[in-house]
């Protein structure tokens, strides 16, 4: 009989993982001062069960194959993946964006380098005009593809409802994907999101965050503080925000982001552009009293 005693109870296990989800960047930037670290590992069962299936591979092989009358060649490949679903921070900000799109519904929506697999479910619903600096084909119709540089968009001022952006702005600017070397390249980017999009449509917004000192890892990519961020984002109103653990392995706030060098948590953020006509100048302040 298995011994019990050293295993945890499940619900104790289910509070300390919910806890480290929750607070393993906070616990980690005050642990990184002493040089320690700790890192949450997401396993596919436990070696109990990954010792068991290999053990019995050979045989379901044999039983499988033999029993088969399908005419198939057969041949080992093992693979064991069972256990908890993985996920990482590519689901999370994915999510974060499908939300905020949900509720607002765009009729016109730019996706500027996006994951191409979020772009495509999107357009399983919806038309979308998308943004490439390296030239590919159309192969949906209700795609338009714009290949110029985001630093100067083939769009005229306030022409789409919405624009999406994960993970991408970071890059501009480096040369990695074959655009200018620029060193302002992500902020002209985003200045161009905001001048294409209408007065109160929104900016969803994904890129990578710390807590300590902001880097550039040349030329893959820069890595922000928040108060880059907001500089970067102004004169928009940022509605919604949060940042993805990527040692907690779930959303926590902006002031937990990791401050250990060289390391980088997602931010995700959502914005909205003010009207910023005379009648409205000082009626739609920033958070923190910016226009």
């Amino acid at each position: 009989m298995p011994n019990e005693i050293n295993k945890p109870p499940s619900g104790l296990k289910n509070l300390v993982t919910g806890a480290f989800q929750r607070y393993g960047a906070a616990i980690n930037n005050v642990l990184y001062r002493m040089g320690v670290e700790i890192t949450a590992v997401r396993v596919s069962g436990n070696s109990d069960e990954r010792k068991k299936a290999a053990h019995g591979f050979d045989r379901e092989f044999e039983n499988f194959s033999k029993s088969s009358t399908r005419p198939f060649n057969y041949y080992k490949q093992y693979h064991f993946d069972r256990g908890i679903h993985p996920a990482n921070y590519v689901d999370f900000e994915c999510a974060f964006a499908a939300k905020h799109l949900m509720r607002l519904n765009p009729e016109k929506l730019l996706d500027v380098g996006s994951y191409r697999h979020f772009v495509i479910g999107l357009l399983t619903s919806r038309a979308v005009t998308t943004v490439d600096v390296r030239p590919r084909k159309n192969i949906l119709e209700n795609e338009t593809i714009l290949v110029c540089d985001s630093k100067k968009l083939d769009l005229p001022d306030d022409s789409v409802d919405a624009v999406v952006s994960l993970c991408a702005v970071e890059h501009f600017g480096l040369g990695r994907y074959g655009d200018d070397i620029d060193p302002e390249g992500d902020v002209k980017a985003v200045r161009e999101m905001m001048r294409v999009v209408v007065p109160g449509g929104r900016v969803i917004l994904t890129t990578t965050i710390t807590g300590g000192a902001p880097f550039v890892a040349f030329n893959v990519h820069r890595v922000y503080d928040h108060v880059m961020i907001m500089d970067m984002t102004r004169p928009m109103v940022c509605q919604d925000e949060a940042v993805f653990s990527i040692s907690g392995g779930g959303f926590t706030g902006v002031e937990n982001a990791i401050i250990t060098p060289r390391l980088w948590d997602i931010y995700c953020g959502c914005f909205k552009k003010p009207d910023l006509s005379p009648d409205n100048v000082g009626k739609q302040a920033r958070p923190d009293g910016a226009i």
